[in-house]
């Protein structure tokens, strides 16, 4: 760590002044835009149009059993051949590295899976990675940002998952989390480009995704995978232009890989769009805290076991207000004190416009 430039001196209170000749000029770290001006400013760059910044942090994540493995494999692939991902345009070819800590041995066969499915190969310009990796280790972050930019450098890492990736880590520690950011910061500078961190939804999955709230208000994109009883969807969770909200159905289908020695099939999977309605679900809200809230509120009123309550249609699942308040909260980027008060505004808000029920103490989607 280089020495603060006062170290040991004994400063005057002169010392302290600008020098004169400051005075008339502005700090050249700074300038100033008027309206008309903003044309200057540069334009939002992205990996994947409205999804993906080209520069930053993004996480992806859901539940095991979600899907997201082969959603990930599709994402790395289109990145990487300039495709399209879901309608997402893809501007021009990304050089990718995936750092494979988790399920190692699934992923040449969902490669092989995708190539049998889209009938051809898949893109060279992706590299793997399969050694142990340490976030929390300097020499680890330095030696890997060494050896990319040796084979040419990339314009996205990819990091499957952050928990292998930072073992031992105390996930719900501010201390802990504020050094996982700090170091995925560090290698995205040393990079350019995007770092992608792939993690998992926490025990209670209407929290989001696993571990502190300043993960996911550290990020500059998120995506967030679900499954339910008959469907599987992927949603923005959150973005750079206010696309937060969007939801796409998918499915697995199924790809007979040949036999191993016993004779025994071997199989893996692809992505398919799911383009069936999703059950109706009403249109979700536009807010900031709207939108965090009625994310979680859908995996609720899915695991929910009260019905047609009072006010409510016979077969809709119902939530109790103040649940609803208390299991919703601690996903809002805001002052811990403050986040039940903005829980029930953002609840109240869409009871208000129709997004939700409300009688006696209950809400329900209409």
């Amino acid at each position: 760590m280089t020495a603060h430039p006062f170290a040991g001196d004994v400063l005057e209170a002169e010392d302290w002044r600008f020098p004169t000749s400051m005075l008339n000029e502005p700090p050249p770290r700074f300038r100033l835009f008027t309206a008309d001006q903003f044309k200057e400013l540069p334009k939002q760059e992205w990996a994947a149009k409205h999804l993906l910044p080209s520069e930053g942090l993004a996480a992806f994540f859901g539940a095991s059993g979600s899907g997201k493995s082969f959603l990930v494999i599709d994402l790395i692939a289109k990145l990487a051949e300039a495709g399209s991902f879901f309608g997402h345009g893809v501007p021009k070819v990304h050089r990718v590295v995936v750092l494979e800590l988790e399920g190692q041995a699934g992923v040449p066969r969902r490669v092989k899976a995708w190539e049998i499915a889209r009938g051809r190969p898949f893109p060279k310009s992706v590299q793997f990675v399969f050694d142990s990796f340490n976030l929390l280790e300097h020499a680890d972050i330095a030696t890997l940002a060494e050896t990319i930019e040796i084979h040419g450098g990339c314009d996205v890492l990819v990091i499957d998952t952050l928990n292998r990736a930072a073992p031992g880590a105390d996930e719900n520690s501010s201390r802990d989390s504020s050094l996982i950011l700090e170091n995925a910061k560090w290698l995205q500078t040393a990079l350019g480009g995007l770092v992608l961190l792939v993690h998992h939804t926490g025990k209670d999955a209407t929290k989001g995704m696993r571990g502190h709230s300043s993960l996911f208000a550290a990020m500059d994109a998120v995506i967030e995978v679900t499954r339910t009883a008959g469907r599987r969807e992927w949603s923005v969770a959150k973005s750079k232009d206010d696309s937060d909200g969007q939801v796409h159905g998918f499915m697995l289908e199924v790809i007979n890989l040949g036999a191993d020695a016993s004779g025994d099939p071997i199989t893996s999977c692809v992505i398919q769009t799911d383009d069936a309605p999703p059950d109706n679900r009403p249109k979700p809200p536009t807010g900031d805290n709207q939108r965090i809230v009625y994310t979680a509120l859908l995996q609720m009123f899915q695991n929910a076991g009260v019905y047609g309550k009072p006010g409510a249609p016979a077969t809709r699942p119902c939530l109790p207000l103040d649940q609803a308040i208390e299991e919703t909260k601690g996903r809002l980027a805001v002052d811990q004190k403050r986040q039940a008060e903005r829980a029930r505004l953002a609840i109240n808000s869409m009871v208000a416009s129709g997004v939700l029920g409300f009688s006696e103490g209950w809400i329900w989607l209409p």
